[in-house]
């Protein structure tokens, strides 16, 4: 850790549902664990009084841009990234140039901010997202987990290779390139980018604190088993397949509550209908983020049945009270859930899904001793000390050290 006092510049969040707005949020949570001074930037006074509640520590300072124009044309605009990223470049140089301050490291939720932060911070620092870092894999991805479905998938398709020009754009502004997983690390080390892995900050839930310690359960015991996403019904959700997981599971009479927590479950019926009796279905619908903390922390596992996540902030709050996790073998899962977090299913199959789950459940899980692992993992305290080796530069020249060493 470095022995001087940092002034931390993050940016920029835009009060969007996407886990990069929740990354900003929690970038400067850690900053201030780890003694630094700290000042995020969100779009608009409206989110500024938002975020400063919702953070509950006046440790972090929030300022706000000037609000967002709502014209039609405006909101038409920021349907192509590269326009939502022109304007949101705009707004916080103007931001910046009248808050007159200069501050050692600017870290970036999305990488194109890079040159609008660049004169005012001695060091720039962008998030990662996308894996892999390539524009064709990009766009067939995001066409496959839209539903392959013409027009719409195509749309944003052609959405996601914006996206991946901007990141390119913001990688090569920048002094590091800070990914989520090793498996993105490596891959933007070896095209010559200065990148290091450090896990993305997760938040706690105030509830976890009272969890209790589980371990084996009896036979006769129901199990409660929670899938949470703002869609149910997205493709890339692929809660269809997790249902037929749970249904699985519970074919030889194994008493499972499951709770669909989030949007549209109704374009799920079918797929309820044919579960077992055994299985009793709840269906709150979205619902705000305490309730969400107290149902994750009651839940015995959370499945998440994604073909694809470019994080999974709902994984990393899972085990942070205390929940296990399963999933399929897909990115980021595939790194981020060894023992006691959770576990990935052998292949891409609802019955591979049901074998993990039944595993995960058979075995029953010690709350204290996953949430443990995961604030080693994930919490802030972890997390921000790591980040602090990233924002002095320390991290950067020991991979590049590395790479050399290797070479």
């Amino acid at each position: 850790m470095a022995e001087r006092q940092l002034s931390i510049l993050v940016a920029l969040h835009s009060g969007s549902l996407s886990g990069v707005d929740t990354y900003a949020e929690q970038l400067a949570a850690a900053g201030v664990a780890a003694s630094h001074k700290v000042t995020l930037v969100v779009v608009g006074e409206d989110l500024a009084a938002e975020v400063r509640d919702r953070l509950g520590n006046d440790q972090v300072r929030v300022i706000a841009t000037n609000r967002l124009s709502r014209s039609a044309w405006r909101n038409a605009g920021r349907q192509v990234p590269t326009f939502a990223l022109m304007e949101m470049e705009a707004q916080l140089g103007n931001c910046l140039k009248g808050l007159g301050e200069r501050f050692d490291v600017a870290h970036l939720n999305h990488p194109a901010l890079a040159s609008a932060a660049r004169p005012y911070s001695d060091r720039v620092v962008v998030g990662a997202w996308f894996y892999p870092h390539h524009a064709r894999e990009r766009m067939v991805q995001t066409w496959l987990h839209t539903g392959a479905v013409f027009p719409k998938s195509a749309a944003f398709a052609i959405k996601g290779l914006s996206h991946y020009w901007n990141d390119r754009r913001g990688y090569r502004s920048s002094d590091c390139v800070v990914a989520p997983t090793e498996l993105l690390a490596a891959q933007l080390s070896s095209m010559g980018l200065p990148a290091v892995a450090c896990p993305l900050p997760g938040r706690r839930p105030e509830t976890a604190r009272d969890a209790d310690e589980n371990g084996p359960v009896a036979a006769n015991v129901r199990r409660r088993v929670a899938i949470c996403c703002g869609d149910l019904s997205h493709p890339r959700k692929n809660v269809d397949a997790g249902i037929r997981a749970i249904g699985l599971a519970a074919r030889d009479g194994v008493a499972i509550d499951l709770e669909l927590i989030g949007r549209k479950a109704e374009f799920l019926a079918a797929e309820l209908h044919a579960l077992p009796q055994s299985v009793h279905v709840f269906t709150p619908g979205p619902l705000p983020r305490d309730q969400v903390d107290d149902r994750l922390r009651r839940a015995d596992v959370l499945l998440v049945p994604s073909l694809y996540e470019e994080w999974g902030y709902v994984a990393t709050e899972a085990v942070l009270a205390g929940t296990p996790v399963v999933a399929f073998p897909v990115y980021p899962f595939v790194e981020i859930l060894p023992p006691p977090l959770g576990l990935c299913a052998d292949d891409m199959s609802s019955e591979a899904l049901a074998r993990a789950l039944q595993q995960v459940l058979d075995n029953g899980a010690d709350r204290s001793f996953v949430a443990k692992a995961a604030e080693r993992a994930f919490g802030t305290e972890a997390v921000g000390s790591r980040l602090t080796k990233i924002w002095s530069g320390v991290a950067v020249e020991t991979g590049r050290a590395s790479m050399a060493g290797a070479k």
